[in-house]
Formats: C-alpha cells, structure tokens, sequence
C-alpha cells in the first residue's frame, strides 16, 4: 500500500486488488455523508467543517476547495491554518452530485436540522456560482433539511427530509413540483414562486432520505421512517411495493417472482377474523412447507401501529415461518391501494374512500404470473381445504 500526505488530517492511499486493479482510500473526515463523482476526480463534501474534498482520481492527490464569496476557491497553504474559520458559507454539506455537463450541486442543511436556512447551490465546472436554491423564502429563510440530491437529463430532485416530500426542478433550476402530502410544515417552505398547488405525487412520506434515478428513469425514493422504498415511473405511476417484513428485511415483489402465493391484509391488534385468519394461515404454511415455489404475504392494515419489532413479536407468537411467510409493514395508502386495485379484496359500494379502514377476511391465491386464481374466506375451515387443493392444482399444472 502506497501513501501520500498532503495535510495533518487527510491521508489517502491506493491498494492494489490485482494486476489492472487497485481502489482509493481516503481517510480522516470529521464526517461525510455525500460524494460526487466524475471521470477525474471525486468531492467529498465535510458535514462538520464545511469543506470541499477534491480527490484527483488520476494523480491520487487532494486539495480542499471552500467557498469565498460567490465561488469556490482552493485553500492556499497558510489557509490551512485557519480551516476552523473557512467554509462557513457552505454550512452542514450533506451531498454533492455531477452532472452530465460538471456541474456542481451541493445541499446544505444550514446550522441545524430543521432551521428552515437550507439550500441547493450550484457551481459551474469552473467552481463559479449558478444558483442557489431556497433563500427567500418562509420569512426570508431557505430549506428545511435539503439531504439529497439526484439528477437525471432534464431534472433534478431535492430531498427535504424536514418537510417530507422530493422537490423537482428543471435542469434551468425552475421549481416545478413535488411528491409527498400536504402538511401543516408547507407554510414553512411557501415561496411565491414556488407554486406548492404542483403535486406530482401524493404519497406518505416520513423523512424520505435518499432519491435516485434508476433504469428507465425510474425514481427510487428511500422513505426512511416508513421503512420502505419507493418505486415510480418517470410519469408519476407506482411500480411496485417494497416494505419490511418482521425481521426488518427490504421485501419487494421481485421476491415473489415465479412464486404461487397466498396474500392476506390483517392486523396484530384484531380482536375479531384476523387471530382465526392467522391461524388458518399457518395451516396453509405447514401444507405448503415441502412444496417448492409456493409463499405466504400477509400485509398489515395499520403500519402506524404494526411496526418490525411489533411484527417479529406476533410471528414468533403465532409460529410464523420465516422462509415461507412475510409480514409486510409500510406506506399505509400503498397497502391500501395494493388492497383495492390489485388484489381486489375490497369490495367498492361508491361511498367508501380510500382512507376507510380495511377489514377482509379474503385469502387470495395469485400465480407464477401475477394473476389472481381465487378468493377464499380465511375464517372458513372448507374454504381453507378448497384453498389447499387449488394450491395443489396450480402446483401441478406447472410441472
């Protein structure tokens, strides 16, 4: 391993994996949360001191930008000896992207979580100020908690993790809308020109967290207190459920891919179907125990209340099966509408909204294919042998 120093905190060194191969290891942060990459160099934003990081990838050498006035400058050596009262100006850096054309987005928290002074800054690939993001506005403050940033051709995306929803602009930095739901919190990220009427998408979100674009411009959204991602097209449509189960794993549907299942929506705190339904469940685990590619999912109707540690509990209680049967935590409105629109439990009389509360005591049985078999009540002991024998037909149909 070879070193090279170029300041009393900061070492970097190169190890070698192979022949072609060798990673870069940058050491002695006080904390960094965010990193930007190019073809030929990193940044590494420091949380704590407000400093830029520029790793060159190529000669394997540092130097440390800070921000002077309306641009970003490297710090000369007698600087260095004053780094405690530099970069204050770019206060709490929390992430750092490069776009396709170098520039520079860094989001700032301001000088505490939730102190409404955060904001994006953009520098073009000459360290020269392009914008800024989020002054002006409630009271003449910025942001509430800016984390993350994301990019892709046309747009760029904003976590406000304090305010719970994913501000998107347009590559010329004009707000165009947000995803998340109204909130007693908008008066304090209200701008007149920012026209909060603009939702993209109406999903509750808890301290989303990370946002990124995927294949296909699809966007991944961590929604960090709910447990969950998020999966959407680049128009707006959901695209899928991703949750916690009891052991607080990421289950998704791609996890039930070329399964048969068996999904049910019920709750830990039921006094009436769901301990019936439960129990029958569990027969249906133990029948299906030697039987490949065959699932059980059960989603829970109040995730405000069934958190993973209330989950595990409740599976360990009622003799569930890790390996076979997942207990689904996450976005209450998502389960709800996975409830109504693609597992057609619900049954709709026209005066029922989509935030009354689900109580079916419907098992459904769904194919390798995605395709809903039967409906069986999951408190009924001949519907459940009905179920067992469907499950056998479909089994045998596929060998």
């Amino acid at each position: 391993m070879s070193n090279f120093s170029f300041s009393s905190d900061i070492k970097i060194s190169t190890k070698k994996l192979n022949k072609d191969e060798k990673i870069l290891i940058v050491d002695g942060f006080k904390r960094a949360y965010g990193l930007g990459v190019s073809e030929n160099f990193i940044l590494i934003p420091d949380f704590e001191t407000g400093l830029i990081y520029q790793v060159n990838l190529i000669k394997n050498k540092t130097k440390i930008l800070f921000r002077d006035k309306d641009n970003l400058k490297y710090l000369n050596f007698f600087q260095k000896f004053k780094k405690n009262k530099l970069g204050k100006q770019i206060v709490q850096p929390h992430d750092i992207i490069i776009d396709e054309n170098s520039n520079i987005y860094i989001s700032q928290m301001g000088p505490g979580r939730g102190s409404g002074e955060g904001k994006v800054t953009i520098f073009d690939e000459n360290f020269k100020l392009k914008k800024e993001l989020g002054l002006k506005m409630h009271n003449n403050y910025g942001l509430i908690s800016p984390v993350m940033i994301s990019k892709n051709n046309d747009k760029f995306y904003i976590s406000e993790y304090g305010a719970h929803k994913i501000l998107r602009f347009s590559e010329k930095f004009e707000f165009l809308d947000w995803i998340g739901q109204k909130s007693e919190i908008d008066e304090k990220i209200k701008n007149n020109s920012w026209d909060l009427s603009k939702q993209f998408i109406n999903v509750d979100l808890n301290s989303p967290h990370a946002i990124k674009i995927g294949p296909n411009n699809n966007l991944y959204i961590a929604d960090t207190d709910n447990h969950r991602i998020l999966r959407y097209s680049n128009s707006g449509q959901f695209r899928g459920w991703i949750g916690k189960n009891q052991n607080g794993e990421i289950i998704s549907e791609k996890d039930y891919e070329g399964f048969i299942y068996v999904a049910d929506f019920f709750f830990t705190t039921c006094p009436s179907i769901c301990p019936i339904m439960t129990d029958n469940m569990v027969k249906i685990q133990n029948y299906v125990k030697d039987k490949k590619k065959v699932k059980l999912l059960s989603f829970s109707v109040t995730p405000e209340i069934d958190s993973v540690p209330v989950l595990k509990e409740y599976s360990i209680n009622k003799g569930v099966n890790d390996k076979y049967w997942n207990l689904l935590t996450g976005d209450k409105s998502k389960i709800y509408s996975l409830a109504r629109k693609s597992f057609l439990v619900v049954k709709e009389n026209g005066k029922s909204t989509s935030h009354d509360m689900i109580h079916t005591e419907s098992f459904v049985l769904v194919d390798r294919e995605k395709r809903i078999r039967g409906f069986y009540d999951g408190t009924d002991d001949k519907d459940i042998q009905t179920l067992k024998k469907d499950i056998d037909i479909l089994i045998e149909g596929y060998n």
